[in-house]
């Protein structure tokens, strides 16, 4: 699915610069390196490319300088000065106005309610972003050291952590744990769609020609005969474009959602086919 994070994000952050991007066709890493890397259109190349992707997948989640250094080099293989990460991020984020604020919403939630659900209704649990809840030993009353509930302190913790770097690893989860389960579950929702008979939905693959053989991050990956393959990629096409979010769940996504469907000859990233 392509750049289904970023896509997401825009529709969870509710952030206008992201959602005018994706609904007018728009390249968001393209418009990453044009504003926040200083590039102009004609000198954007695929080094210029790879950096801006680094900074959308880095900054989008919230990232700090000294850990985009990092992330840029182990994943991208880009190796950047402090000074240019800061630069980086306050200039991501002038961009993208509504996505610390959306960062800050999420906080206030998880602190006070010890969870987060993405879209498709999934919870994470996540208790240790509340602050430390006490009561009353009702064992000793404090007065026994060898308490064996709370050791003569007279409280006993009930929920939440007392150290913030747990509070804040809470947090960060919460920020990008519905949006990663909610990529897995919409490829999965996809898939339920057209290979389940069950699932009323127009198009249904031909189990004659036809099966999925594995998944690998956002994609899935089919074995198919060549005959079929024209069919098979117009109706995943199809239904990537009318998925019925409405209709399932009760809300329109306000970005489209696009997936890009390759056909190779043998073996995935082999030899591409092109199709009628």
């Amino acid at each position: 699915m392509s750049q289904i994070e970023l896509r997401l994000v825009a529709h969870a952050a509710e952030e206008a610069t992201m959602i005018d991007i994706f609904n007018s066709g728009g390249d968001i890493h393209m418009a990453t390196a044009m504003d926040v890397l200083k590039k102009t259109k004609e000198s954007i190349d695929k080094e210029t490319r790879k950096k801006a992707k680094a900074v959308n997948f880095g900054f989008v989640y919230g990232m700090f300088p000294p850990k985009f250094q990092a992330y840029a080099l182990e994943k991208f293989d880009l190796k950047l000065k402090l000074s240019e990460a800061k630069d980086y991020r306050s200039g991501y984020f002038r961009k993208y106005k509504g996505l610390l604020p959306w960062h800050r919403r999420v906080e206030a939630f998880v602190r006070q309610n010890g969870f987060i659900d993405s879209i498709f209704g999934r919870r994470r649990h996540l208790p240790q972003a509340m602050p430390e809840r006490l009561q009353d030993c009702t064992d000793c009353d404090g007065q026994d050291s060898t308490c064996f509930l709370c050791g003569g302190t007279g409280y006993v913790s009930v929920g939440g952590s007392a150290d913030e770097w747990v509070q804040r690893e809470a947090v960060r989860q919460a920020v990008n744990s519905p949006i990663q389960s909610a990529g897995s579950d919409l490829l999965l929702w996809i898939i339920g769609l057209i290979a389940s008979y069950s699932a009323p939905w127009k198009f249904k693959i031909d189990r004659e020609r036809v099966f999925g053989v594995g998944s690998a991050h956002d994609s899935m990956l089919f074995e198919c005969h060549r005959s079929y393959a024209k069919e098979f990629k117009e109706g995943i096409m199809w239904t990537v474009a009318n998925l019925p979010f409405k209709k399932y769940f009760n809300f329109e996504m306000r970005v489209p959602v696009l997936m890009d469907v390759n056909v190779y000859a043998d073996c995935w990233e082999g030899q591409e086919l092109v199709l009628p």
